[in-house]
């Protein structure tokens, strides 16, 4: 008990000297707060972790900047421990169009963005540039938590299978097939699971037999709908290799479509008749 309740004012203390600096830095003048050291970046995972622990002490409106050698590539306001907008290279980063702008799926768009220009730059420079005036309070808005769940790439190479997850609750079953490995599937209804596995392997046949496997090794991902009965469609979504076959009620397809274009952003889907 001697040694928690150590444990436990240890940090408290730490929380306590954590606040005190918060606090200070919310009183410091333009001028001070412009003479603050900024962060420099070497990748993307090194940009979006430094960025968010300023995100996560900013409570007033601040304006931050990045810069690549002496030239402005993006700017954005925080405030309240948001990242409430971002710009890069004069063009407002916004969620798809029709996208409900969630806070997972405002981050997943920042962080891809943050990702292709930092893929593009040598070294990035975070600067806090100020207080920010006239702040909106819009949608498009993130926490730093939901930042750093992004920061490492490989979630970028799994987009497949986040949208799988995202669709089972609501799917009827699914087959999963990633690249050379044996299939993985949900199949609660025997009979929809054969409707599905036969158009898995109608797909897989015609792209070997068309092109010898190249139509699934291309890097764009892409999504269909077909109609399996007047309640239920299959979605067709292929990532590279990897193919995922799921039957979903028709009023889900909408929203599943939705989120394949949260997670993959502007790509194209097509929907069958």
């Amino acid at each position: 008990m001697h040694g928690t309740s150590k444990a436990l004012k240890s940090e408290d203390r730490v929380m306590a000297h954590r606040l005190r600096a918060v606090v200070e830095r919310l009183t410091l003048p333009d001028e001070m707060l412009l003479g603050e050291a900024s962060l420099s970046a070497s990748g993307f995972k090194d940009l979006i972790e430094g960025l968010a622990r300023e995100i996560d002490e900013t409570v007033l409106p601040r304006r931050y900047a990045l810069f690549s050698g002496e030239r402005k590539v993006a700017t954005m306001i925080a405030s309240n421990r948001r990242l409430l907008s971002l710009v890069i290279e004069g063009r407002k980063v916004e969620t798809e169009a029709g996208t409900e702008a969630t806070p997972e799926a405002v981050a997943n768009t920042y962080a891809r963005a943050l990702r292709a220009l930092s893929a593009r730059s040598e070294l990035l420079v975070l600067r806090l540039m100020g207080r920010a005036s006239n702040v909106s309070t819009g949608s498009d808005a993130c926490s730093a938590r939901h930042l750093t769940e992004f920061s490492e790439t490989p979630y970028f190479k799994n987009r497949l299978k986040a949208f799988l997850k995202t669709v089972h609750p609501v799917s009827q079953g699914w087959i999963f097939h990633a690249g050379d490995s044996e299939p993985v599937a949900h199949a609660p209804d025997p009979e929809l699971f054969k409707c599905l596995t036969a158009l898995e392997q109608k797909i897989r046949a015609e792209h070997a037999a068309r092109n010898g496997h190249r139509q699934l090794d291309r890097p764009s991902p892409n999504l269909a709908a077909f109609p399996i009965s007047t309640d239920v469609q299959a979605l067709v979504v292929s990532d590279g290799r990897d193919l995922i076959v799921a039957a979903l009620p028709v009023s889900s397809v909408t929203s599943a479509m939705a989120h394949w274009k949260t997670v993959y952003g502007r790509q194209k889907a097509s929907q069958a008749c």
